[in-house]
């Protein structure tokens, strides 16, 4: 936890192996300066696969409500672009409250190796999910 800046993914890292790590968000309170930026900023995994699964709750801090259900499993490639989706940044500082907490528990795999889908996985694959960080 810190009061002034939002921590990296690395922060939260629970597991670490050879080739991978395992980061877990659990429910915590946000940082506390009204200055500081409470979302994930834009990123671009160079080193590393990632797999991000949303147990419970809502992904809300990088995410518009409702976009990121729990029980979504999302895979960043390794370059692939994300971070909050358009008009995220300003409504957080527009809606800054004291105290406010975030309510999601998710589990994050970084892999150093790259991943590959399988015909299943694509069979349910959420359609252009790139796009969800283009400006519209």
């Amino acid at each position: 936890m810190s009061e002034g800046i939002h921590l990296p993914p690395s922060a939260h890292a629970t597991f670490e192996g050879d080739g991978f790590v395992v980061c877990t968000f659990a429910p915590r309170p946000l940082e506390g300066d009204p200055k500081a930026l409470r979302i994930p900023w834009y990123h671009r995994n160079i080193d590393y696969d990632e797999v991000f699964f949303v147990h419970s709750g809502e992904f809300s801090l990088s995410r518009k409500s409702g976009t990121t259900p729990h029980g979504v499993l999302s895979l960043n490639p390794q370059g692939l672009q994300h971070g909050p989706q358009p008009g995220v940044w300003e409504n957080s500082v527009r809606n800054w409250q004291k105290d406010a907490r975030l309510e999601f528990v998710a589990i994050n795999l970084d892999t150093q190796e790259p991943l590959i889908m399988t015909p299943e996985a694509q069979g349910i694959e959420i359609a252009h999910y790139a796009d969800l960080w283009a400006k519209k």
